[in-house]
C-alpha cells in the first residue's frame, strides 16, 4: 500500500512539472491545452496565426497525422469552421485519397482537375425532329416519328406519284396527270419541213434549214499555191501558209496550226535525227539519259511474207533472208563494213553489236562487256553454226577447227565438271601428231557400272575390282563394237585378286548423248586405271618403298605392299613413293585392331 501512494505521488509530480498550468487531464481521461472545457478527450487551441496541431512522421508506414473509427457513417478525422480539413504541401499531395471519396457540398475547384476528361456538358435538350434528352445521369435522344420519316415501304403503280408518306413508311400515291399547262409548252408550234430551234423555254419548227445564199458563197477566191482559210463563212485560198519559228537546216514540221522546228537536220550534204549537225551522211542521236524500254535509237521492223524463198525484201539478198535492217559496202576502202557498230564498253552487259531472238533468248554479241568488265570480240549464246574452218590463234585454219597457241599457254582448256573434250571420229576420236610430247600429265580413267552392294558412301582412291559382267555397245549397224565397253565393278576385298581394275575416283552420271540406256536404280562411276594417281593402302604386310608393287589386301577398298618385285594379274601398279609408318597418323578398325592406312602415289598398271 505505501509503494503505491509513492508511485501515484510520484506519477503526480511528473504531471505537475511536465505538462505546466495550460495542461489538464480530468477524471474522464479528457486531456486539453489552451482551454478550459474539452470538447474531446484531446484538445488543442493554438493562439493566433499558429496550428493547433502539427503532424510529421518519417519513415515507411508512418502518419503524421493518423484518424480511424470503427463505427459506420462516422468521422476518423473531422473537422469544421473555415476549414474542414485543410492540407499543403509544395512537393507532394496536400490531400491524398485512398479509395472512394464523398462531398456533400459543393465542390470548388480553383486550379485544373487532372484524370479522365470530365468536359462542360450541364444539360441536352431534344432539338427539332429529336426527343429525350436531360441535364444528368444517362441521356437518350431519340427520332420524333411524327417529324422525320425513319424508311419509305410503300411502293406506287406505274403511272402514279407519291403524294403522302405516312409515319408507319406506307405511301398514299394520286395519279399522274401527264399534261403541262399550255402557259408554259415544252413543244411549241411545228410546220412541216421546218427547222427546228429553241427559244429558250419551248422548241418551235418554224425556221428554214441554215444554207447559204448563191451571194455568199462557201468558197470564195482560189490562188494556185495559197493556203486556203476560213473567214467563218467563206473559204478562201489567197493566203500563205502558216509557219512558226523555224530553225535554218531544219526540215519543218506541222504541229497543228504552224510549221515548226522539227528532229530532222538537212543540210543538203549531211542528215541527222536528234543529234543536230551530223558527222556522216544520215545519222541518228539519242539524248543522254534518254532510256529504257522502246528507246532504241534505231530500230528496223519488217511485216509482210513468210515465204521461205523470194527476194528477201532487199537488194542483193539471198534466198530466205528477210532482214529489217541491212548494211552494205560495195567495193569500199580498207576496214570498210555494212554495218559498224561502235561501244565505249564502259558498263557492264554493254555491246557495240547485239543480236537475239524476239525474247531476249540466244543472244549473239559483238564488242561486249560482261558484267565482270571482261571484254570479249565475240560472246554467243546457244549453239553456233559454221559452214567454213574456223581458226583460232590463226588466220589460215586447215581444218574445221584449229586453234595455234604460244608455248606457254594452252590450246584447248575446259575447267568445266562435265566432260572437257569429246571426240566423235570415224578412225579416231583423238589422234596426236606432234613431234613434242603427245600427252602431258596423263591419268586415264574408266566408266563403270557399281554393283548393287557398292556402298554408297565411299572415299576417292579404294580399290575396284570387277564382277566379270560388261555391257555391249554397238554401231549404228548394231555391229559390237571393240574400242569400249562398260564393266561392273565391286570393292576389292581379296589378297592378290586378279581381277583388280583401278582406284574409285567417284561417282557420276553417264552424258546426255551415251550409248548406253541407263534402266532404273542402276549407278554409275569412274574408275583410275591408266598413268599416275593414288591410292589407299594399309601397313599390314609391311613398309612400302618406291618401286614396290601394290595389290588388293582383305580389307575391303585397301591395298597392300605385293609380296614380290613380279608384275601380276593381281597387280595393281607400282609405287613412286616412299611411306614413313612412323609419321603416318591415320588409322582404321580391322578386326578390332588398329591399322594404319595412307593414300600414296602410284603408277597404275591394272587398266
Amino acid at each position: 500500500m505505501k509503494k503505491l501512494v509513492i508511485i501515484m505521488g510520484v506519477f503526480l509530480m511528473l504531471v505537475s512539472n511536465g505538462f505546466g498550468d495550460d495542461v489538464s487531464i480530468d477524471s474522464s481521461g479528457n486531456t486539453s491545452t489552451g482551454v478550459i472545457n474539452t470538447n474531446a478527450h484531446f484538445e488543442v487551441t493554438g493562439p493566433s496565426g499558429r496550428s493547433g496541431v502539427v503532424g510529421s512522421a518519417n519513415g515507411t508506414g508512418a502518419f503524421g497525422v493518423y484518424g480511424i473509427n470503427t463505427t459506420n457513417n462516422n468521422y476518423g478525422i473531422l473537422g469544421y469552421d473555415t476549414y474542414g480539413v485543410y492540407g499543403n504541401s509544395s512537393a507532394g499531395w496536400a490531400g491524398f485519397f485512398q479509395g472512394n471519396a464523398r462531398v456533400t457540398g459543393n465542390l470548388t475547384v480553383d486550379g485544373s482537375i487532372l484524370g479522365p476528361v470530365m468536359g462542360d456538358i450541364t444539360g441536352v435538350t431534344a432539338g427539332t425532329g429529336l426527343s429525350g434528352g436531360g441535364t444528368s445521369g444517362d441521356v437518350t435522344l431519340s427520332v420524333n416519328t411524327t417529324i422525320i420519316q425513319q424508311r419509305v415501304s410503300g411502293t406506287c403503280a406505274a403511272g402514279s406519284s407519291i403524294r403522302t408518306i405516312n409515319s408507319d413508311g406506307t405511301v398514299i400515291c394520286e395519279t399522274d396527270d401527264g399534261i403541262t399547262s399550255e402557259t408554259d409548252p415544252q413543244v411549241g408550234t411545228l410546220t412541216n419541213g421546218k427547222w427546228c430551234t429553241s427559244d429558250g423555254t419551248a422548241v418551235n419548227c418554224t425556221s428554214n434549214a441554215p444554207v447559204t445564199s448563191e451571194t455568199d458563197p462557201q468558197v470564195g477566191t482560189l490562188t494556185n499555191g495559197k493556203w486556203c482559210t476560213s473567214n467563218g463563212s467563206v473559204v478562201i485560198c489567197t493566203s500563205n501558209s502558216p509557219v512558226g519559228a523555224n530553225t535554218a537546216s531544219y526540215v519543218p514540221r506541222w504541229d497543228g496550226s504552224a510549221l515548226v522546228t522539227g528532229l530532222i537536220f538537212d543540210n543538203g550534204t549531211y542528215v541527222s535525227i536528234g543529234g543536230g549537225a551530223p558527222v556522216a551522211k544520215f545519222q541518228v542521236s539519242r539524248a543522254f539519259g534518254d532510256i529504257g524500254p522502246g528507246k532504241s535509237t534505231i530500230y528496223g521492223y519488217r511485216d509482210g511474207s513468210n515465204a521461205p524463198t523470194g527476194g528477201g525484201g532487199t537488194d542483193w539478198s539471198v534466198d530466205g533472208v528477210d532482214a529489217a535492217v541491212k548494211g552494205y559496202s560495195f567495193y569500199g576502202n580498207q576496214f570498210s563494213a555494212g554495218v559498224a557498230g561502235y561501244n565505249y564498253l564502259d558498263f557492264a552487259d554493254s555491246a557495240a553489236v547485239v543480236g537475239a531472238k524476239q525474247d531476249g533468248s540466244y543472244r549473239g554479241m559483238l564488242g561486249y562487256a560482261d558484267s565482270s568488265y571482261k571484254f570479249w570480240a565475240g560472246y554467243f549464246e546457244g549453239d553456233n553454226y559454221v559452214s567454213g574452218n574456223v581458226g583460232i590463234g590463226t588466220t589460215t585454219p586447215a581444218a574445221k577447227l584449229e586453234v595455234v597457241a604460244d608455248v606457254s599457254s594452252a590450246g584447248v582448256f575446259n575447267s568445266l565438271s562435265g566432260i572437257g573434250v569429246e571426240g566423235k571420229g570415224i578412225t579416231y576420236d583423238f589422234y596426236a601428231s606432234g613431234d613434242g610430247t603427245n600427252y602431258g600429265p596423263f591419268t586415264g580413267a574408266h566408266e563403270v557400272i557399281l554393283s548393287p552392294e557398292f556402298p554408297v558412301s565411299i572415299k576417292p582412291g579404294m580399290i575396284v575390282s570387277v564382277t566379270g559382267d560388261a555391257k555391249i555397245r554397238r554401231n549404228d549397224k548394231e555391229d559390237i563394237s571393240i574400242s569400249s565397253t562398260l564393266p561392273s565393278v565391286r570393292l576389292s576385298d581379296n589378297p592378290n585378286d586378279k581381277a583388280v581394275f583401278g582406284a574409285f575416283v567417284k561417282e557420276a552420271t553417264l552424258p546426255e548423248k551415251h550409248w548406253y540406256v541407263k534402266k532404273e536404280g542402276e549407278r554409275f562411276g569412274i574408275i583410275n586405271a591408266l598413268g599416275e594417281g593414288r591410292v589407299w593402302v594399309t601397313n599390314i604386310n609391311g613398309n612400302i618403298n618406291a618401286g614396290d608393287y601394290i595389290t588388293t589386301s582383305s580389307v575391303p577398298g585397301y591395298g597392300q605392299k605385293q609380296g614380290d618385285d613380279l608384275l601380276h594379274s593381281y597387280t595393281l601398279g607400282k609405287a613412286i613413293e616412299d611411306v614413313d609408318w612412323d609419321a603416318v597418323t591415320e588409322t582404321i578398325d580391322v578386326n578390332g585392331q588398329r591399322v594404319k592406312v595412307y593414300l600414296i602415289a602410284v603408277v597404275y598398271t591394272s587398266g
